[in-house]
């Protein structure tokens, strides 16, 4: 069985995710399949994964930090996904087609305390994904909702 991590709002009720199916009709072609989900630690991440995989069940694969092990579940893989290498032998091994990258930190004190975690995990991951793109049917990067504007010497690039 699936377990949200502890931050997971508890009002959210997982063992409703097949009537939610019911009521929104979405068809993945079988040429994205088999899909990752990434993130699945955060709230899209895993409302993403489970919906998904509540639908085209194994077809469905969900990672989660390496290090994050109270999330665990069928489908469940922990792997750092800043480490090209790991992601790309992940995709071989699984036959992965598509992404649906849900990942990134969005809270700012924690960013702002260690810029490289910032860095790592908003950065680094979404390079080493678009590293693959080329091999996938498709990539889908959701983005986090404090996006730097882009002025003022944050030194960014």
């Amino acid at each position: 069985m699936l377990r949200p991590p502890r931050n997971v709002s508890p009002q959210l009720d997982y063992r409703q995710i097949g009537m939610v199916c019911d009521r929104y009709p979405l068809r993945i072609p079988a040429a994205r399949l088999p899909m990752l989900v990434t993130g699945i630690s955060g709230v899209a991440g895993l409302n993403a994964f489970a919906f998904l995989r509540q639908r085209y069940g194994e077809q469905i694969l969900g990672q989660r930090p390496a290090h994050n092990w109270r999330l665990e579940g069928p489908g469940v893989h922990g792997m750092v996904l800043e480490d090209r290498q790991a992601l790309s032998q992940f995709i071989d091994t699984h036959g992965i087609r598509s992404i649906l990258s849900t990942g990134g930190s969005c809270a700012l004190k924690g960013c702002e305390l260690d810029p490289a975690m910032a860095r790592r995990v908003n950065v680094e991951t979404v390079q080493a994904l678009a590293s693959v793109a080329s091999r996938l049917e498709r990539l889908v990067h959701l983005s986090i909702d404090l996006v730097f504007g882009g002025t003022r010497g944050g030194g960014h690039r």
